[in-house]
């Protein structure tokens, strides 16, 4: 890494003028950055912040994305992913991803449709039932204390039980 970060404001330097060089990531990372080196701030001489999109701002790229796809979701669908957008843009920490999680619900939710469109006879399949979302499709994605992630699980539990000694 060190070596790239000497290449880069080598570049910089001697490319003064002719080029431009775009850093970007989570405001506090990127003032780590900019510290970690003194030619840094020289070199660099502007930055701009951009706030998180809003609640309804997620709402709508995620709806955009899943238009392109040809999924529309239901009045119950819609309704959860307005709550659950608004849920985790007000417990939100420094290291949301506002791309991410809307890309992440995309693909999941997507994912949910195409297994649910799964267990029906394709027969039975029309054009309307392919394009649709419903609340099975996004459930998953709980509102609940604390962090909020999907409902699905990797790792191990142990139960108050497990893991006890006699002594």
């Amino acid at each position: 890494m060190d070596e790239t970060l000497e290449d880069l404001m080598k570049n910089m330097e001697d490319m003064r003028g002719e080029i431009a060089s775009i850093v970007a990531g989570y405001p506090d990372n990127m003032h780590e950055f900019l510290e970690s080196n003194p030619c840094f701030k020289f070199r660099i001489n502007e930055t701009y912040f951009f706030n998180d999109f809003a609640a309804e701002q997620l709402n709508e790229i995620a709806l955009g994305s899943l238009n392109i796809e040809n999924l529309v979701p239901d009045e119950l669908a819609n309704i959860h992913m307005k709550q659950y957008f608004t849920f985790l843009f007000e417990t939100k920490d420094t290291f949301f991803g506002n791309a991410r999680t809307v890309t992440n619900f995309v693909e999941e939710t997507e994912k949910n449709q195409q297994l649910r469109m799964a267990e029906i006879n394709v027969t039975d399949h029309s054009k309307q039932m392919m394009e649709a979302l419903n609340l099975k499709d996004v459930e998953e994605f709980r509102i609940k204390s604390g962090l909020q992630q999907c409902n699905s699980e990797i790792g191990f539990k142990l139960t108050s039980n497990e893991h006890q000694t006699d002594n």
